[in-house]
């Protein structure tokens, strides 16, 4: 079979502070791997602690079961190490999916001639991505190397000297199931090693959005809620348009359109923890926030719509539709606030509403309808 290298991705040993998770544009067609690993350092089978290396390559993948849809098999009969077929020591195995503490890096180019090359000072571990040639697109192997010339051990916590080569391992095979290194937001996923040792939100997202989220049957893959203009509300001068949207599946487009006419697109990266302890089984659920400002005494007065129509990389669709009516005042803006008198108004109020009947703006009489309602 003629395959394509498609991205060497590296750890490295110096530490850094880590925006959203980052794809590498491939994938595996269903959302499972086997994994064949050879994990003997230097001749041990156990880190200096005590704990073997192949214990925790399977904890790393386990977490990665137990939080995303993907589903990493972890096969100890059949070893592959990923220089079968190109080191005479490791015969050509049916390119299996391998992973081995190695002191060079064997990969192959497009023609299949092989190439050997040496770890990058500070690279703790590499990952190739490999698709048969053609389908760049399509993860058909993988091959994760562990740079055995570096300091290793297995513990949880703040980083220390040796690496902990759980956290590593849980980062390359966040790598073999297609996600790029995170520069941006705390996870597993950032290009240097650190004190984190779990899977983080924006880990578990990425893949949500290669794979799908692990949720139960019947539940929608997408929520969209517009909570500002009230369905049937009233508004005038400058308010609010807000609310939130969670998806199962990353979200390609949440596009606004006012009396049909389209009006952009919105971002909704905005904190809503209340979303997130409502809905926990999707990803990133406290990042789901929209809200902005918008001028509706430059509507004509009367009766609008909003629509707002969210889209996902699955082609899920779905939409919310706000009818709203736009009152004015004969004049738009007062000079003199005494122009402005309640004194022979009528005041009544019931549940969250307050009613002023009578008020006199600029000469003229007006009935206002004041609606208190909380934010969430």
């Amino acid at each position: 079979m003629r395959k394509t290298l498609l991205l060497a991705v590296c750890l490295f040993l110096l530490s850094s502070a880590s925006r959203s998770y980052v794809l590498m544009g491939t994938r595996w067609p269903e959302a499972a791997a086997t994994i064949h690993p050879m994990l003997v350092l230097l001749g041990e089978e156990r880190s200096p602690s005590g704990d073997r290396w192949i214990d925790a390559f399977r904890e790393a993948a386990q977490e990665w079961n137990s939080k995303t849809a993907f589903d990493f098999e972890i096969d100890t009969a059949r070893p592959s190490h990923p220089c079968a077929g190109i080191l005479s020591k490791y015969p050509e195995d049916g390119y299996r999916n391998g992973a081995a503490f190695t002191s060079v890096i064997c990969t192959t180019d497009a023609w299949g001639n092989p190439e050997i090359t040496s770890f990058g000072a500070g690279t703790l571990g590499l990952t190739m991505t490999y698709s048969e040639f053609g389908d760049t697109r399509t993860t058909t192997e993988t091959d994760i190397f562990f740079n055995e010339r570096e300091e290793w051990d297995i513990y949880d916590g703040p980083e220390r000297r040796a690496a902990d080569f759980r956290r590593v391992a849980l980062h390359e095979l966040g790598h073999v199931l297609g996600l790029d290194h995170e520069r941006r937001e705390t996870a597993i996923m950032a290009p240097y090693v650190g004190d984190l040792y779990h899977l983080q939100q924006d880990d578990i997202a990425g893949a949500a959005a290669l794979y799908g989220s692990t949720v139960p049957d019947g539940v929608p893959p997408i929520v969209l809620a517009v909570e500002e203009p009230a369905e049937n509300g009233i508004k005038s001068g400058i308010s609010t348009f807000r609310g939130w949207v969670v998806s199962l599946h990353e979200l390609a487009s949440l596009s606004l359109y006012l009396d049909g006419k389209y009006k952009g697109e919105l971002q909704h990266e905005a904190s809503r923890k209340d979303v997130a302890r409502a809905y926990p089984e999707y990803p990133d659920p406290e990042r789901s926030g929209f809200a902005f400002a918008f001028a509706y005494g430059g509507l004509s007065a009367g009766s609008h719509r909003y629509r707002l129509v969210a889209r996902d990389a699955m082609g899920n669709e779905l939409e919310r539709t706000v009818n709203f009516r736009v009152v004015r005042f004969a004049t738009g803006y007062l000079k003199d606030d005494s122009r402005v008198s309640v004194d022979s108004a009528r005041l009544s109020g019931e549940g969250n509403e307050i009613l002023i009947d009578g008020m006199e703006h600029d000469g003229g009489l007006y009935r206002l309808r004041l609606r208190s309602m909380s934010l969430t």
